[in-house]
């Protein structure tokens, strides 16, 4: 069995309060909260993994949003268990560009892939200087090696970016439908596992299960757990122990600016076991 915790978009910020759907000013403390609960659990995480958008950066210049990033990093760092990082939209557009990110995070590209216990983990970077979403072309060919390299794999995938909640506005990938079919036919891939949109959502299309994660700065206040296992993803939401005054805060803030795509958050949304489809090529 693997473990994971997942944390959606924090948007670290010591600018102060900021008029949006999250408790910005709250996010050091909520962050720190989050960590010491995950680093508590009766069976510790093989790997925390952050969905993007780490910092916010409204209201900074690039070097207070820097310096927002490394005191995130260290909060992370401080707990000893593995983390990994998926760039987030604010992330790029507040730290002054992909380049600052390379070196802070020691990487040669913002998508990468790792390995754990058996399991291939391809992190994509759908990242770019607006809200949207792209998977450029270098990256499209670098995935398409790599699914056809571990067809015989179980294989899960980590973007920032949701595939197509709401184009209107902007909030999904570019090519979403065309990177959703080729995840969808491609039965080595399990399950995609997304932030950006502040809501936690699970759905599965053709056997192809995708794991959004909320904010975990916006109400309810959560993250996530996911246990894989020979033939199922057991998943779990975790509340935040915050203060009162933060949770009253944080649902204030919710109320005050709706989302134009939240359908409502249902119990299926928060936890499920999650039967993984087959993959005809193991053997």
């Amino acid at each position: 069995m693997l473990r994971l915790a997942i944390l959606g978009d924090v948007h670290y910020s010591t600018a102060g309060p900021i008029d949006c759907d999250m408790v910005i000013e709250r996010a050091p403390a909520i962050l720190d909260a989050a960590l010491n609960q995950i680093a508590s659990l009766p069976q510790s995480p093989d790997l925390v993994i952050q969905m993007g958008d780490l910092v916010d950066g409204t209201g900074q210049t690039m070097e207070q949003a820097q310096a927002d990033f490394d005191a995130a990093v260290a909060a992370f760092e401080r707990t000893g268990l593995p983390w990994v990082w998926i760039p987030g939209n604010h992330d790029v557009a507040a730290c002054g560009g992909k380049r600052w990110l390379l070196q802070r995070m020691k990487r040669s590209h913002l998508y990468e892939e790792t390995s754990l216990g058996g399991q291939v983990f391809l992190l994509l970077d759908s990242t770019r200087l607006d809200v949207a979403g792209r998977v450029d072309a270098d990256q499209q060919v670098w995935l398409a090696q790599a699914l056809d390299r571990h067809r015989r794999e179980r294989v899960f995938v980590f973007i920032h970016h949701v595939f197509d909640w709401s184009f209107e506005y902007g909030i999904c990938i570019e090519e979403g439908g065309r990177l959703r079919a080729q995840l969808c036919n491609t039965p080595a891939v399990k399950a995609v596992f997304l932030g950006h949109g502040h809501l936690a959502r699970i759905t599965t299309t053709e056997g192809l299960h995708e794991i959004a994660t909320g904010a975990l700065t916006a109400w309810p206040l959560m993250f996530r757990t996911v246990e894989i296992t020979d033939d199922r993803l057991c998943v779990a939401s975790h509340k935040v122990r915050v203060p009162p005054e933060v949770e009253a805060a944080a649902l204030a803030a919710w109320r005050a600016h709706p989302k134009p795509w939240d359908r409502g958050m249902r119990e299926s949304d928060l936890q499920g076991e999650l039967i993984l489809r087959p993959n005809d090529l193991c053997f």
